[in-house]
């Protein structure tokens, strides 16, 4: 090909002034080209992420827990809104400040019984919750057991598993103090029972009697419930945050002292103050149970590995990211007006687990790339964090700040609790003069005793009854 660019005579220069202009709209009309693509490939990846949420959604609102099972998609529900409550913040929005790592040394001990209530899923052959059933429970261990979960149709409570029931209610027979509870659940969907629920006085009271009923049918002793979240995420309406208090009142009026009250209820303080009037929640329910877990693990826009479960903050926690630890969320509840003797700290009994982008990097704050490979969607029970500390190249670390331990083997990475930390949060509570722990759950620990901890069963559940009771420690 020869080229006339240099070329100094007119009437090549009339050849080359054309061949200029369309070179020039060929390169523009390819820009323009690229800029459409790049556009419609961002819009495929944002249809594609939305369809991912809204499926997710599908399965939360479409599952019926009682008939097919518990589902970790529930704790998952609840992680996701933990992890919007991070997004949606900047840190600016904390109502009070005190020492993050509050030395609870300075207080002294309160001897008195300490509560230990114990969630139980009911299991089913669909389940992807390990089957503990009723006969393998050990009666001794908890002061209440909270049947979880039945679910609300046209108003009324929906749990149709009463044989799991009368299997529990035998449990009494070597726990004659052993209170029952039945745990009613709730997601902010679209489809969010609880919210055409609490909506009128007229809803409300068909509930409460459809609770009153099935409390005296099957001889228990209260319900949970567990509405993640009234008023939540912050597009929901917010009248739903007093129509939860007007149903706990009226709970309260038509139950009298003869049943128990408690509510399952956020940690991280963006959800709590939206949420709940807590000064009036307070005069009505025997108990808060602050889910004190889930506040981090792995979703796509914030792909950081992080605790689970942390007592207190980590020393590069800054911001809002100080304020996820169970320290924090205790003093929230305190200073917002919920009674010490009302608060049931929750400590799981399972861990989330991530993949590391690089494995080389594994502390706090480090970059991953998705959930671990062990375990469904990141939630792993102790039986199978003690399985995986137990091979070879495991490490473990127990983490000083945060009183909780993370392992790592090449790209997978755990955080979860052990007897080490169970024993620091347990002994938190006692310092503090709460009403005692929350566990979720007991399908979780090692129940078989084929795990963990020299063939015993329920190792983390026993060595939080052992530090409650024992002044010595």
């Amino acid at each position: 090909m020869v080229l006339f660019q240099n070329h100094s005579d007119p009437k090549y220069q009339l050849l080359e002034s054309p061949k200029k202009k369309c070179s020039c709209v060929a390169h523009s009309w390819a820009i323009f080209g690229l800029i459409v693509l790049s556009i419609t490939i961002t819009l495929i990846s944002l249809v594609m992420i939305w369809d991912q949420i809204k499926q997710m959604q599908r399965k939360t609102e479409t599952l019926d827990i009682v008939l097919f099972g518990p589902k970790r998609e529930n704790s998952e529900y609840r992680a996701l809104s933990y992890a919007l409550a991070n997004d949606t913040t900047g840190g600016s929005r904390t109502k009070f400040i005190y020492k993050p790592n509050y030395d609870v040394e300075t207080y002294q001990h309160v001897e008195k019984p300490y509560a230990l209530v114990c969630y139980y899923v009911i299991p089913s052959r669909s389940s992807s919750v390990d089957r503990l059933y009723p006969s393998g429970i050990d009666a001794s261990l908890c002061t209440h057991i909270i049947v979880s979960f039945a679910t609300i149709h046209n108003n009324s409570i929906h749990f149709p598993d009463t044989d799991i029931v009368d299997e529990l209610l035998s449990l009494k027979r070597n726990n004659t103090n052993l209170k029952l509870l039945l745990s009613v659940i709730s997601f902010s969907t679209s489809t969010d029972a609880f919210a055409a629920m609490v909506s009128s006085s007229n809803n409300r009271k068909m509930f409460i009697e459809s609770a009153t009923r099935i409390l005296k049918i099957y001889s228990l002793d209260g319900i949970d419930l567990d509405w993640e979240f009234p008023a939540w995420p912050e597009t929901r309406n917010i009248s739903q945050k007093d129509q939860f208090t007007s149903l706990l009142k009226e709970m309260r009026t038509a139950f009298g002292k003869n049943f128990l009250i408690s509510v399952a209820v956020a940690a991280p303080y963006i959800i709590s103050d939206r949420a709940y009037d807590i000064p009036q929640m307070a005069l009505y329910v025997d108990f808060v149970n602050l889910m004190c877990y889930d506040f981090h693990s792995y979703v796509w826009y914030l792909p950081f590995i992080g605790p689970n479960s942390p007592l207190f903050a980590d020393s590069k926690d800054f911001g809002y990211e100080s304020t996820l630890n169970t320290n924090y969320t205790v003093h929230y509840w305190i200073q917002a007006g919920m009674p010490k003797n009302k608060i049931m700290v929750g400590v799981p009994l399972y861990g989330h687990s991530w993949t590391l982008k690089y494995p080389t990097l594994h502390d706090y704050g480090a970059l991953a790339e998705g959930y671990g490979s062990i375990g469904e969607k990141g939630f792993v029970s102790y039986r199978q964090v003690c399985e995986f500390t137990s091979l070879k190249g495991a490490t473990v670390v127990f983490d000083g700040n945060t009183r909780v331990p993370y392992a790592y083997k090449d790209k997978e990475w755990f955080s979860y609790d052990n007897e080490r930390s169970i024993s620091y949060k347990a002994e938190y509570i006692s310092e503090m003069g709460l009403a005692g722990a929350m566990v979720f759950s007991l399908n979780e620990d090692d129940y078989t005793g084929m795990s963990c901890v020299n063939g015993e069963t329920y190792p983390l559940v026993k060595r939080i009854k052992t530090v409650l009771l024992d002044d010595n420690l």
